[in-house]
């Protein structure tokens, strides 16, 4: 479990860490590099789960080897299944990390949601 203190917000508890992949911790389908060792690392302290269309292909190879679930999604309605996954486990448990259009329900409905800005930029 990860404790965040914001000050003038409800403590966080979180116990779930929701990620989307491409654009958050790959690019073009592949792990940005450090990112295998930095989500071993999380996944003492809460766990992890990776939320996918899986556009390359490569998802489950490039997580090979993590402390984490990965869940690829429905061929549709993406932004939707996000934010049920993480209503799901208990949205004030939770903090979620994305960069799209498609991730932004999800970390909307999370406790703490982060939004991210890599080489393929943020929406």
């Amino acid at each position: 479990m990860i404790n965040i203190d914001i000050p003038k917000q409800k403590k966080i508890k979180a116990e779930h860490l929701v990620l989307d992949f491409n654009g958050t911790l790959a690019i073009d389908g592949k792990l940005i590099p450090n990112v295998k060792d930095i989500l071993n690392h999380l996944s003492k302290k809460i766990k992890i789960h990776i939320l996918t269309a899986d556009t390359f292909g490569s998802s489950e190879n490039e997580l090979l080897g993590t402390n984490c679930s990965i869940n690829i999604l429905k061929p549709s309605t993406h932004d939707k299944q996000k934010m049920q996954f993480v209503t799901d486990l208990g949205k004030d448990n939770v903090i979620a990390i994305g960069n799209g259009t498609n991730d932004a329900l999800m970390l909307k409905t999370a406790a703490l949601g982060i939004a991210v800005i890599q080489e393929e930029g943020a929406s």
